[in-house]
């Protein structure tokens, strides 16, 4: 069954977690292959690097991961199940806040944890962003629970 259309997960960092640390980003680029399994060469994965400039003039990168293929969007979905298998009450519970109107589906990973391997769920902002694009027909918010709900099972 098609759970999802398609995932974007984004990732910031600080300059004070990456200057001079380059095992931060390297670690932080294990994390998207954790999340989504797969030879990022050989699939054509790439995780798009950006440096943006805060308010502060601090500068601060984010690499993204846009999950488009629907092969890849049924293995990360099938990881995502495992590793997120002590939330799934959580998840249902909170499912309708979860899910907008466009029928993305959003969890948050905390990012200091994620980095030492340990997966939590975290309403911050220090996080591992994910939004999925759930397949539901009808297509209404209704559905998209349903989906959510089998999901999460």
């Amino acid at each position: 069954m098609k759970y999802i259309h398609n995932a974007k997960i984004t990732v910031f960092l600080k300059p004070e977690e990456y200057f001079g640390k380059p095992e931060v980003i390297e670690n932080t680029k294990k994390v998207f292959n954790k999340l989504l399994p797969l030879d990022f060469d050989k699939e054509k994965l790439v995780i798009k690097e950006e440096t943006v400039e805060s308010f502060e003039n601090r500068k601060i990168k984010t690499y993204t991961l846009e999950i488009l293929k629907e092969t890849h969007a049924t293995q990360f979905v099938k990881t995502l199940k495992e590793l997120l298998k002590p939330y799934y009450e959580t998840l249902r519970a909170q499912k309708s806040s979860r899910l907008d109107d466009d029928l993305f589906f959003y969890i948050r990973l905390n990012k200091e944890l994620l980095l030492k391997d340990i997966v939590e769920l975290t309403d911050s902002g220090d996080c591992f962003h994910i939004r999925m694009h759930i397949a539901a027909f009808p297509k209404n918010k209704e559905a998209a629970l349903k989906v959510v709900d089998e999901i999460f099972k």
